[in-house]
């Protein structure tokens, strides 16, 4: 069975990213997984592995075409003798091996070249040290790197090398030579390579008790990641930040100018540590929700739309009809803001299943697929289970109340009455309206009682009276015993009393 490769970006146990079997990484690795172009750099993705053999037959042959294309460019630098066929079949049956996740044979293999082509050796030995990387075998790649020459290699090689050898400093708990490696001025990176740069200098910061320095580089990170990847380092930053301390971060924030990068993040921190952060009101012209007339479309003032909005639904069976009833409200509210030319994010509904654990998956998917605002669960469960988490990286507009009293993350806005809170503001609204006395019929659900608990508690406190009240069973077509009941008398047949 195929491993899992370890992201170029992030060093081992930190990250692993799963490659697509069949796709040989070509000599110069100019663009290969090598060189950093993989997704993810804190978590593993579990995509099923490719075992059509057509695709790796497809796959193989567009690969070695570029191992052949990157031997003929080798031999064109000059005192080097020319790749022969059995090296260049060699070197294609090494990169097969490393693509199907045999990185220990593939490593081997890389040594042997190394072994035969000593004006290659270099090139063969950087690739068999990566692939003992992805082998999670650090140990077996540092006598390796120690025994490359430098001035053998070519293109992005030295970048791999240097933040290789700043990963190998990590796990030898010298962070000092991890951070010289990863901060040497005048050297160009690719892009490709930068997070990985970024991810190895926070690091060596972090263990050097640089948290500020860590934190910054991890806000520097920011721009290069993007859905979950971007989320856990995120919270990373703040999580380094915070090792600040209050006093510090307030002193880093009053030193700043207003548009400074860092201030939100510090801002953030400090939050974090229960500190309440003043927050910059916006300078509107109009009452918020004012329709404002814009270049062809009407918004509303001091409304920002997400780009990306999340939708989350149970689809089961015991909630297909309540689900179907909110999607349709909300879609037609969607649809009518056409009307006005008013912009509208996209929208993408996300099954939650209908359970807690269902509910936080969707709501972590969502999150990777860079949703910026979430709407929903439905249920309680999964309201609370959701609102649960150690942090909200995207706002929540929930659809109900959590089971418990817990408050939630920062982020997070409950769209829903609580029965108690339902059945009180009944009965405030009566009481300004003047009206007085009440009966009562409730069904026999949990909801219902509470809140007919809660209405007759505020309405005899607000000098109100519940004359009567009745209960009806669920399912029931009938009611009118209950009503008879209640014996309720009508107050306008009444004669008036006799003036005194």
């Amino acid at each position: 069975m195929a491993r899992t490769e370890k992201s170029s970006r992030c060093p081992i146990g930190v990250a692993t990213t799963h490659r697509q079997p069949g796709v040989v990484d070509d000599i110069v690795r100019s663009s290969s997984p090598r060189s950093g172009n993989v997704i993810g750099y804190d978590r593993a993705i579990a995509d099923p592995v490719d075992t059509d053999r057509g695709m790796y037959m497809r796959s193989y042959r567009a690969a070695a075409i570029t191992v052949l294309f990157s031997l003929a460019l080798s031999a064109c630098v000059p005192g080097i003798k020319p790749p022969s066929p059995a090296e260049t079949a060699a070197a294609q049956q090494a990169a097969a091996l490393a693509s199907q996740g045999q990185f220990d044979q593939a490593a081997q293999a890389y040594l042997a070249l190394a072994a035969q082509n000593p004006g290659r050796a270099s090139h063969y030995r950087l690739l068999a040290a990566e692939d003992y990387r992805q082998e999670d075998a650090l140990d077996r790649a540092a006598p390796i790197i120690a025994s490359i020459d430098r001035t053998q290699l070519q293109g992005d090689e030295p970048v791999r090398l240097d933040l290789l050898r700043a990963e190998i400093a990590l796990r030898q708990h010298d962070p000092a030579t991890a951070l010289r490696l990863t901060s040497q001025p005048g050297v160009s990176v690719p892009p490709a390579l930068q997070p990985r740069q970024l991810e190895l200098r926070a690091q060596a910061m972090a263990a050097s008790h640089d948290y500020w320095g860590a934190g910054r580089t991890r806000v520097q990170m920011d721009g290069l990641l993007h859905g979950l990847d971007r989320t856990q380092n995120r919270t990373q930053a703040i999580d380094l930040l915070t090792k600040e301390g209050v006093d510090e971060l307030k002193q880093r924030a009053a030193a700043m100018h207003p548009g400074d990068r860092m201030l939100p993040w510090i801002n953030e921190a400090l939050t974090r540590l229960g500190v309440v952060v003043a927050q910059a009101q916006p300078n509107l012209g109009q009452p918020v929700g004012t329709l404002l007339p814009g270049a062809g479309a009407n918004v509303r003032q001091g409304y920002k739309v997400p780009a990306k909005l999340a939708l989350l639904l149970p689809e089961g069976n015991d909630f297909a009809g309540v689900s179907q009833a909110i999607r349709e409200g909300f879609f037609a509210a969607y649809f009518n803001a056409a009307s006005n030319h008013a912009p509208r994010p996209s929208v993408r509904v996300y099954d939650s299943v209908g359970t807690p654990d269902g509910a936080v998956k969707a709501y972590q998917l969502a999150v990777a697929d860079g949703a910026q605002l979430i709407v929903g669960p439905l249920t309680r469960g999964a309201v609370g289970a959701v609102l649960a988490q150690s942090s909200l990286p995207v706002p929540v507009l929930a659809l109900n109340h959590p089971d418990n009293d817990t408050l939630p993350a920062s982020g997070a806005t409950e769209f829903a009455l609580r029965p108690e809170t339902e059945g009180a503001q009944v009965a405030d609204h009566m009481i300004e309206r003047g009206i007085t006395r009440a009966y009562v019929i409730i069904s026999d659900d949990d909801f219902a009682k509470r809140a007919a608990g809660a209405f007759k508690a505020e309405l005899v406190a607000r000098g109100g009276q519940v004359v009567g009240q009745a209960q009806i069973t669920s399912g029931s077509v009938n009611y009118h015993s209950a009503i008879a009941g209640l014996s309720m008398t009508d107050s306008s047949t009444t004669p008036a009393p006799a003036p005194a």
